[in-house]
């Protein structure tokens, strides 16, 4: 019996600790330090090794964490947790071959393979926008694809075909997509976006509301006013 008891505290724990992931993330994102992420997707890949949707949620913490590392000048620990990060992508995408969400996350680590080398951006171009045509095009009611061919056209220059207005349509389109829950950074990641679109597009009205939403809590995104 004693046994079995512990046995039933152990599997609830467990479940327990998976679901609370989601407001790590968003809350350690939400106060502008994410440094403790990789010690939890890290965590949360050994304890559920076989939960597609954890291993999914490890995955997409993975891809904001390398758009820190990046964002910080942090390139060589990118490039090697990038490597890392495209092969549990492949196997998860062996798995579920047509996953709009890694199909996404798929566009998003091409794209940060361009960001380390931009001299293979004519190379690797096309692969970026190969996987977010087809994350769309499987399920277009899914966030990822939008975000990264939003993405594409925000950081591509003009002269290569970037808009950053038709970039700040598509993060829009991404955030009526994305379901507004408690602890989901990824909406609250595409509000960033969005705010940063019409920042760069002159919509100061439209920014201050979305600088508002993100800041209705004391202490959270109080990091996107340094931009």
């Amino acid at each position: 019996m004693k046994a079995l008891i512990l046995l039933i505290l152990l599997i609830g724990f467990r479940f327990l600790s998976a679901s609370n992931h989601a407001c790590f993330f968003y809350e350690t994102y939400a106060r502008g330090d994410i440094s403790g992420w990789e010690q939890e997707f890290r965590r949360l890949e050994k304890e559920n090794p076989q939960n597609f949707s954890v291993l999914t949620d490890a995955l997409l913490a993975r891809y904001g964490y390398l758009g820190y590392l990046l964002g910080t000048d942090q390139n060589s620990k990118a490039r090697l947790l990038l490597d890392e990060t495209e092969k549990l992508l492949e196997k998860l995408l062996k798995q579920n071959p047509g996953n709009s969400r890694l199909l996404g996350i798929k566009a998003g680590l091409v794209g940060f393979r361009i960001g380390l080398s931009p001299m293979k951006a004519p190379f690797l171009g096309q692969r970026n926008a190969d996987a977010y045509e087809e994350a769309i095009k499987n399920n277009p009611s899914e966030p990822m694809g939008w975000i990264e061919k939003g993405n594409s056209l925000f950081y591509r220059p003009s002269m290569f075909g970037g808009d950053k207005k038709e970039a700040e349509a598509l993060f829009l389109k991404a955030l009526q997509f994305s379901k507004n829950t408690e602890c989901n950074w990824l909406h609250s990641f595409i509000q960033v976006r969005l705010y940063e679109s019409y920042k760069a597009n002159s919509k100061t009205t439209e920014a201050e509301a979305i600088r508002k939403q993100l800041q209705s809590k004391p202490g959270f995104f109080t990091w996107i006013e340094q931009w």
